[in-house]
């Protein structure tokens, strides 16, 4: 396996997952939702047999024709996630029930023992005894099973993990909160309590909140690199990344592990407080950065974005949204698609919209065998790209056969990617305002007067509060 793929491991995940969906429900939360997206899509759930597919909500439930479910869920079970499990299930008629969790074992120990040494293999029958009970027959079935689907194979070389989109390393202002709970699991015992991040990698893991979390980003990581056949080199930078390196480490060091490894990987974790070229960047470097940073998000998607498909069909200008927004992803079968993700994620703006107007180019050259010849050579502009596309209207078949490319076409011709540069200098300005205030170098009179000027004239400029 020493040529394996991040994106070769995700789709043995989903294609394992892909079979217990067969003549069921399927339930799917926001974050599996989102990673399937970039995995297949819909279409793969269904052409894997699933009845229906519908959101983990309080608000569905099961017919009383459906006697099978399946659940995907992106966090353990517990608490609001695990209420919401109950009443599905209390207002349906399964009678066999699969819950794929991408939280390890370990997170449903922490999370329904808060740290405590537990029997995980026991901890996880109970927790199938529960669901049971809930079916009402203790003679049904039931399965709880750990797939880490939380990977998406973004573009080469890169994949993210959505469902960790919104962690966060820890601040002092959270100094008092990991204090206060090492005083709670003291049982009366004097303890040194923390009294600031740089002595947080000597308090007790289990006293911080992100620990859960922590340990789910280990245990998925861990199941990454093993299907890679590689262990890794760990390097840690700041306070709160050695609290997540550390039992990392530990895992790595297992000897078998070590011997039976053919690859090497150097993983480096970093602090999010620390990346400042994030931030003082929005000039955007990539054509991506600019994408992400100026057209609206898919909805309920942290790493795509919406894209209008108006040009394409016949509708009102008035109906902007009739439609279902297309989005830049490539859903793992278009190799053409994943090529341009990955120029305009790694290459010049002028590079990527090359290589994206030579393949639609060349799919209309192919649509139209007898008309006269686009010429694949001719300058790139977002006129000659957006022409190109629009005789694709017209032809359903060859619509289908290159929607994702056309959909990544109709993004890179949005105006709101062409605003003025002064607009976009008054962003970057704003957002390094905002960056120096938070390191101290700058008053939030400055950052606050900016940003009132720029919602006072956002009209003039082209743009909206969202």
């Amino acid at each position: 396996m020493q040529n394996v793929r991040i994106e070769h491991v995700s789709e043995a995940w989903w294609k394992e997952a892909c079979k217990k969906v067969k003549n069921s429900i399927v339930f799917v939360d926001n974050s599996t939702a989102e990673c399937i997206h970039w995995n297949g899509g819909l279409s793969r759930l269904l052409d894997a047999g699933a009845k229906n597919v519908k959101e983990f909500s309080t608000f569905e439930s099961g017919q009383s024709g459906d006697m099978k479910a399946v659940f995907m869920l992106s966090s353990a079970l517990r608490g609001t996630v695990q209420d919401t499990l109950q009443l599905i299930i209390q207002a349906s008629s399964f009678q066999y029930v699969s819950v794929i969790t991408s939280a390890h074992t370990h997170v449903h120990g922490y999370a329904r023992f808060g740290g405590r040494e537990v029997d995980e293999p026991q901890m996880m029958q109970a927790l199938e005894q529960d669901i049971l009970t809930w079916m009402g027959n203790m003679n049904y079935t039931v399965e709880v099973l750990y797939f880490p689907l939380v990977m998406v194979p973004h573009s080469e070389g890169l994949f993210l993990m959505p469902s960790f989109s919104d962690i966060y390393p820890l601040l002092d202002t959270d100094v008092s909160k990991i204090a206060k709970s090492q005083q709670a699991l003291s049982k009366g015992e004097r303890i040194k309590l923390v009294e600031n991040l740089g002595r947080i990698r000597d308090a007790n893991h289990k006293t911080h909140s992100s620990w859960a979390i922590a340990i789910e980003v280990i245990a998925t990581a861990k199941h990454v690199f093993l299907a890679r056949d590689a262990y890794e080199k760990l390097y840690t930078e700041s306070d709160v990344s050695v609290v997540v390196g550390g039992p990392m480490s530990v895992l790595s060091s297992e000897a078998r592990y070590r011997k039976t490894a053919n690859n090497k990987i150097s993983l480096v974790i970093v602090d999010r407080t620390l990346d400042l070229i994030q931030p003082s960047s929005q000039a955007g470097d990539t054509h991506m950065q600019r994408i992400l940073s100026l057209l609206p998000r898919l909805p309920g998607h942290t790493i795509d974005s919406a894209v209008n498909m108006r040009p394409l069909c016949d509708v009102h200008p008035s109906c902007e949204w009739t439609l279902l927004p297309g989005s830049l992803s490539h859903m793992s079968c278009d190799k053409r698609a994943l090529k341009v993700l990955s120029a305009l994620t790694n290459s010049s703006k002028k590079e990527a919209l090359a290589l994206l107007n030579s393949y639609i180019v060349e799919a209309a050259n192919r649509k139209n065998p007898d008309e006269r010849k686009i010429d694949e050579d001719s300058a790139v502009s977002y006129k000659t790209i957006l022409d190109t596309i629009k005789q694709f209207g017209t032809d359903q078949e060859a619509f289908l056969d290159n929607a994702a490319l056309l959909q990544q076409g109709e993004t890179n011709i949005d105006g709101k990617l062409y605003l003025p540069l002064s607009v976009l200098h008054c962003l970057i300005e704003i957002i390094s305002l905002g960056m120096l205030m938070s390191l101290g170098f700058a008053s939030d009179t400055n950052f606050t007067l900016g940003i009132i000027s720029l919602l006072d004239h956002r009209h003039n400029k082209g743009l909206v509060i969202e």
